[in-house]
């Protein structure tokens, strides 16, 4: 898979799960060094990514495995939860970032997103970035239980490395 996007849609539920509960059934392998396996943009809203095996060679620091992107619509991506995935490499090259949201504007920003309970294995960059970029990323983002580690003996890192880098974007001021 190069990618998959979603545009405007919303109440989609993609489960890994083969109807036992939490297990991770379904990888979906990404070898493309610039791709995204999931899109989410243009008010992507109420959509759930969970129980899946996300393997990525995606490189890019302002792109990721999941990339929640900006919205030409009126209320961003809002109320979409990432859960119980494994974020890991596709290939001998180390991926850069497991999920990023960067949102729009501080008109149309990214609210209420989870992310919750997910692995995030050999990144080299950020496994989860929430970036300030356009101020597009609002409030009540919920991050827990998520764990960040690095099981590949060959991996190199050549810049900062974090698990977490949030910097969300400005509130709106209301006159």
């Amino acid at each position: 898979v190069s990618q998959s996007r979603y545009r405007c849609y919303s109440f989609v539920i993609f489960d890994g799960s083969n109807g036992a509960g939490n297990t991770r059934n379904l990888t979906i392998k990404n070898y493309n060094t610039s791709g995204v396996i999931f899109t989410l943009l243009n008010d992507a809203n109420n959509n759930t990514l969970r129980n899946m095996n996300l393997l990525s060679a995606n490189t890019g620091t302002a792109s990721g495995a999941i990339a929640i992107l900006g919205s030409t619509g009126f209320t961003g991506n809002d109320n979409n939860t990432i859960q119980n995935n494994y974020f890991g490499r596709s290939s001998t090259g180390v991926f850069a970032v497991g999920i990023i949201s960067t949102g729009q504007s501080n008109i149309i920003q990214n609210n209420n997103n989870s992310i919750i309970g997910n692995d995030f294995n050999s990144f080299g960059f950020n496994g989860i970035s929430i970036t300030g970029t356009n101020n597009g990323n609002g409030s009540n983002w919920l991050i827990a239980n998520n764990n960040f580690y690095d099981t590949a003996a060959n991996t190199l890192q050549t810049s900062i490395w974090s698990a977490i880098n949030f910097v969300p974007g400005k509130y709106r001021d209301w006159e």
